[in-house]
């Protein structure tokens, strides 16, 4: 926990915004030209901290949600004590997301809830480069960061731990968040926010970009027969199509998120964002959806453009999703996902009736040896009467001796193998082939999901290293493992 007072910054694709601890304490900039640069927001921290006469503090950065770049899920996983549950959530991250390249992106995971059996987890990934360059460009001016974080986290700690619904008419996207107690339950973008808008202008007028931009501040708004000049009538009229289009997917996400768990009956819907300004848009929506929405505010603060650099702020006051911190991930590398094996929790099942298939197995191998290991024995005993000064027989009871050993030591490893086998199959996993070639077992197999192939990875650890050499997409799989001598 920082001692030094926090300052939450929202960083945009259009501006920057900055709010600290105290609501009164706000700063925002715009400059496409230097975002792109990235001096945008290094300029404006430093116009805030000189304006507000702030000396020392820790930043806390918020990014916003990125489809591409980004990726956010809730699953379950079994309990397990916490050094276990530690080494599989990797494997389980990749198996959820779909992600080919684990050392590309960092992850962050909290346990939101769950059962006596199993954890509720959510789980965030970021590509590591998007991270990397806000984490340099803020630790070259030597700035404190008590914490870099994706929006939907920033807006949790504003609002209540009632059922939320919160629209962000950003000027990239307009993107809708739900949360409950506390919870990311959904996320996603419901298409183009200020920035598409000023586009259509732009177009209709035939004007450049930043001329449309403020055009669009200056005279944009949404019909509501109201007496409006030629001018005005035009910019609604170049805008009302993406509007539309706009409005008719928040009313459909609207509709999914009343089927979560825990929404259904009823929520509130709040609005933030730049793009919220523009005139009668938010009573347009409201109409569309049919619900009312109301201005996303933190304490002591009347503009909802600030929602999400206030609750970034927040992040000393209250504890909320502290996991979900890609600051505390810059200086740990992920290992790679072939080299973490170890990424699965022991579940301890019985294996019913494949237990019946590996002694069986078992019996038959043992067998076959024991039947090996007397006919050597057999030829050793025939040799040992014969036996004389002849070089030709000496060799030949050279080679029998050595072929003895080594039978005795493989019926001692597959012996091994077989027995340990029957403990180390978890119940989701069924086992196809097995091959033992010396000290090299190679099992191949089917599983339900990506995290049963890693639990039973991390079982078969305990017989020597293991490697997962493939996954198809029916969950069929191989792996192979040396044996420890």
């Amino acid at each position: 926990m920082f001692k030094k007072p926090v300052i939450g910054i929202d960083i945009g694709k259009h501006s920057v915004k900055i709010s600290s601890h105290k609501g009164e304490q706000k700063y925002k900039a715009s400059d496409f030209e230097a975002m792109t640069k990235g001096e945008l927001a290094k300029a404006a921290l430093e116009t805030y901290m000189k304006e507000y006469k702030i000396k020392d503090s820790a930043l806390s950065i918020s990014l916003p949600f990125n489809d591409e770049k980004m990726t956010h899920n809730v699953f379950t996983v079994p309990v397990m004590p916490e050094k276990d549950l530690q080494k599989s959530m990797p494997y389980e991250i990749q198996g959820q997301t779909y992600l080919e390249d684990m050392e590309s992106v960092y992850y962050r995971w909290e346990i939101i809830g769950g059962t006596e059996e199993h954890y509720k987890v959510l789980a965030i990934t970021v590509d590591k480069e998007l991270i990397d360059k806000k984490y340099e460009l803020y630790k070259l001016q030597k700035w404190e960061i008590a914490s870099i974080e994706i929006n939907p986290v920033s807006l949790g700690r504003v609002v209540s731990h009632e059922p939320v619904v919160i629209i962000d008419f950003g000027h990239n996207e307009t993107r809708v968040t739900a949360l409950r107690s506390g919870v990311i339950e959904y996320v996603g973008s419901v298409g183009p926010g200020g920035e598409q808008l000023t586009q259509d202008i732009a177009e209709e007028f035939r004007i450049f970009f930043h001329e449309a931009e403020n055009l669009k501040h200056e005279k944009g708004m949404i019909l509501k027969n109201n007496h409006m000049s030629d001018e005005k009538d035009r910019v609604a009229a170049a805008i009302m199509d993406s509007i539309e289009d706009m409005s008719k997917k928040i009313k459909d996400t609207i509709m999914f998120i009343e089927n979560i768990d825990g929404f259904e009956d009823g929520f509130v819907i709040y609005y933030t964002g730049a793009a919220s300004r523009l005139p009668y848009l938010i009573d347009f929506v409201s109409e569309n959806i049919g619900n009312k929405i109301q201005p996303l505010v933190a304490e002591d603060s009347e503009n909802p453009d600030y929602a999400i650099s206030a609750g970034a702020s927040l992040q000393k006051q209250i504890t909320y999703l502290k996991n979900i911190n890609f600051a505390a991930s810059v200086a740990v590398k992920p290992h790679y996902f072939w080299h973490i094996v170890t990424a699965a929790a022991i579940v301890l099942i019985a294996l019913q009736a494949m237990l019946v298939h590996f002694n069986q197995e078992t019996a038959i191998r043992v067998n076959e040896a024991e039947k090996a290991v007397k006919e050597s024995q057999q030829e050793i005993n025939h040799l040992e009467e014969e036996i004389g000064d002849e070089e030709q027989v000496a060799e030949r009871y050279h080679d029998a001796k050595q072929l003895l050993e080594q039978l005795s030591k493989r019926e001692a490893i597959t012996t091994y193998i077989m027995f340990e086998l029957e403990h180390l199959v978890p119940k989701d996993v069924s086992i196809g082939e097995i091959e033992i070639e010396k000290e090299n077992l190679k099992v191949k197999g089917h599983a339900n999901k990506y995290s049963d192939i890693g639990f039973f990875a991390i079982k078969l650890e305990n017989l020597g290293k293991t490697e997962i050499k493939d996954v198809n997409e029916d969950m069929s799989f191989t792996v192979t493992t040396n044996v420890k001598n």
